[in-house]
């Protein structure tokens, strides 16, 4: 019985597929039945039924984005460096925006100049603090300071070794931090100084005094200022065998008392110098016929030298009036700078006896 069920059915099957190729053949569509299986159409979650999220299959996760990274590079000049929050790190980084707390810390002799952020100089301090947003380079500039430096004496006309060069008293320099100057007092002919070498280190704005005293004796004049008397310095000519004495007294007046050649010193930026003389006394036992004699010295031009004009002072009170060296009234005259005390400005007076002197000098 099975056998002829199988027979059957495999007939049956010859049967069809003989008719489907001759169809095909004939151009006749057919359709083809569907399959047994469908794919089932998802139906709406009830109303008031939360729908369960499907799952996936292991590794079929979304992956987030990946975040940009902020990078702040910190760089320091030379002559310096930097601290960034307290350290020396030369790099920060975050996914979000920061702050950084910036130091600039110069070297030995150089000072914080300025900041640069992504190639713009920024004025600030130099402890400031910054927010970096996106990718920054920050840099310190350093730079290295120059200082004034003044070598003064206590007496005019002093001289000193500068670094090997000779100069007159006061000296000024303006030299980059930490450079040295070599200084050595001089002795000349009217002072002797009283101070040894001294190295000098250009570490801020700075200024000394070097200490010297004269040959002979030296005094103290003034000198009337808009009215006012000021302290100058006098001297007596180291050359001359002088015996002369000098006493301030009230009004600018000077008692002067001896005989020699006695140096008042008066800067040359005072170009009119008016000289009173009064009290004439010839000394003792003697009838000279100029008792006094003014000088004062001066360059003219661009002659190195100094010139020294004289004015012969007779009896009783007389008054002579310079402008720049040259006298209102005079007939004799000394050129040819011999010494260094005969400085532009210096009033010399040559005296035999004694008398009383009073200097009014203007600019």
């Amino acid at each position: 019985m099975k056998r002829r069920i199988l027979l059957a059915v495999l007939v049956a099957t010859l049967a069809a597929l003989l008719t489907l190729y001759f169809l095909k053949q004939a151009g006749q569509h057919v359709e083809v039945p569907a399959p047994a299986w469908q794919p089932v159409e998802e139906q709406p979650a009830p109303v008031g039924v939360e729908q369960q999220p499907v799952e996936q299959p292991a590794g079929q996760l979304e992956q987030p984005l990946p975040q940009r990274l902020i990078i702040a590079r910190i760089e320091a000049g030379e002559g310096g460096r930097v601290l960034v929050n307290g350290s020396e790190a030369a790099e920060w980084s975050s996914t979000s925006p920061f702050t950084l707390v910036l130091e600039a810390v110069p070297g030995r002799c150089m000072v914080f100049s300025v900041w640069e952020v992504n190639g713009t100089e920024v004025r600030a301090e130099p402890v400031t603090t910054i927010r970096v947003a996106g990718n920054t380079t920050v840099r310190a500039f350093f730079a290295r300071p120059v200082h004034r430096v003044v070598v003064a004496a206590n007496a005019s006309l002093a001289r000193a070794s500068v670094n090997g060069t000779e100069h007159q008293l006061p000296f000024e320099a303006w030299l980059p931090a930490c450079a040295t100057l070599e200084v050595e007092p001089l002795e000349t002919l009217l002072l002797i100084p009283l101070n040894g070498s001294i190295s000098l280190a250009a570490e801020r704005d700075t200024s000394i005094t070097l200490l010297y005293r004269y040959r002979g004796r030296g005094f103290k004049a003034v000198v009337l200022v808009g009215g006012e008397p000021q302290p100058v310095e006098a001297f007596e000519d180291p050359y001359f065998p002088n015996r002369v004495t000098l006493e301030v007294e009230g009004e600018g007046w000077m008692r002067i008392r001896g005989g020699g050649l006695l140096l008042i010193y008066i800067p040359w930026n005072y170009t009119r110098v008016v000289v009173h003389v009064r009290d004439f006394a010839p000394p003792p036992g003697r009838d000279l016929t100029v008792p006094i004699a003014v000088y004062r010295y001066c360059e003219w031009g661009a002659d190195p030298f100094a010139y020294g004009v004289g004015v012969p002072m007779h009896w009783g009170p007389t008054t002579i009036t310079f402008t720049g060296c040259m006298p209102q009234r005079w007939n004799e005259g000394i050129a040819g700078r011999r010494y260094e005390w005969e400085q532009p400005g210096t009033i010399m007076v040559d005296l035999s006896g004694e008398a009383r002197i009073r200097i009014e000098v203007y600019p």
